[in-house]
């Protein structure tokens, strides 16, 4: 009797592992690279999903410093969704390399987890243009002209953080204009700094304001609130490049099983000189229609026509890249990304380039 009591147990609590909640994450590392003092503060998002049959819930993060802070997802997880850990690491003052550790305690069947983040600080800089190497007007200086999101979900939330410095010998009040974006806003839009001090904006970017698929191309601007700048100016301008994709969170294992498949018949097109066209396909090698969201080309010295919007399973869609006449000449070079509901990659690129 008290075998199959034991034997019982065993099932039960095997039973309460394999269908309890599990806490599965895209990674449990993070390298931020080499990056200067003057930076402040660095975050990432550490995304994870409820792999198990029941809710999931995040008890407490904990970080090993409190150079280092943790903000979490604080409601229950269902099975099959997402969550995630911003973890902020100040580097104010500690230069040097660093790693630093995060302890996520949940309810999963795995009780707690480890994530980690690292990186090294260079130390400040006598010489404010090796930090901030970016010229605007007023004799503000920044560290960037660019973001890049190389992608973010329609449904998602990212944030960056850029630096300003006041190079001048007066304290300076900075404003971050967003331009009346639906895509960009900024958490505060104007800094007071010192002379010869250095501030941040965060910016947080909202794919789900976009209202569209595939790239997007907007700007800020850094302006002292006294004054004023022209936007149609590049010279105050911070470039924001991003790409909206489709979010496949929601997806069970059977809709990845019967997903569409996009399979592109070259990624490289190479046009030689007096060769003007080319043709690509494109092929759903899935179970389910595949749609083409958007098709998008980064050069205008390049067009792209013909495709279809739905390509049915097995079958495929043609398209024909052209070079259009131009008075340049040299060597042409560019990108041609396809935006799918492919969920195993749902951006295809193929690079274009031509002899002019």
């Amino acid at each position: 009797m008290k075998k199959i009591a034991l034997a019982a147990l065993s099932m039960l609590f095997s039973a309460s592992l394999t269908y309890g909640q599990t806490i599965s994450f895209e990674k449990k590392e993070h390298h931020f690279g080499t990056f200067p003092e003057e930076s402040g503060k660095v975050s990432y998002e550490f995304a994870f999903t409820n792999t198990g049959e029941t809710p999931l819930v995040l008890n407490k993060v904990a970080a090993s410093c409190g150079c280092t802070t943790p903000e979490w997802t604080k409601e229950p997880v269902a099975p099959g969704k997402s969550g995630k850990i911003e973890v902020t690491y100040n580097a104010q003052g500690r230069p040097g390399a660093f790693g630093k550790t995060v302890t996520v305690y949940s309810n999963s069947t795995s009780g707690t987890e480890t994530l980690l983040i690292k990186g090294e600080v260079t130390a400040k800089s006598k010489n404010p243009e090796t930090a901030y190497p970016f010229s605007l007007d007023n004799n503000i200086l920044t560290n960037k002209k660019e973001i890049k999101l190389p992608s973010i979900k329609n449904n998602e939330t990212k944030k960056e953080v850029f630096s300003v410095f006041n190079n001048t010998d007066s304290p300076l009040e900075i404003k971050c204009n967003t331009q009346n974006s639906k895509f960009i806003t900024v958490q505060e839009n104007t800094i007071r700094l010192t002379p010869k001090t250095a501030g941040q904006f965060t910016l947080e970017f909202n794919g789900a304001n976009v209202g569209d698929f595939g790239p997007i191309k907007e700007f800020i601007t850094i302006e002292p609130v006294s004054g004023t700048t022209n936007a149609k100016s590049d010279k105050n301008r911070v470039n924001v490049l991003a790409t909206v994709v489709e979010n496949f969170d929601s997806m069970t294992k059977e809709d990845w099983d019967n997903a569409p498949i996009a399979q592109l018949s070259m990624v490289m097109v190479d046009f030689k000189e007096g060769v003007r066209k080319e043709k690509i396909e494109i092929k759903n090698t899935g179970k389910t229609p595949l749609k083409i969201r958007k098709v998008a080309v980064d050069n205008d010295l390049f067009s792209v026509a013909g495709g279809k919007d739905v390509v049915k399973p097995g079958s495929s869609a043609a398209y024909t890249i052209t070079v259009k006449d131009s008075a340049a000449k040299g060597k042409a070079s560019g990108a041609i990304t396809f935006v799918t509901n492919d969920p195993s990659a749902p951006l295809r690129t193929v690079k274009v380039v031509a002899d002019l």
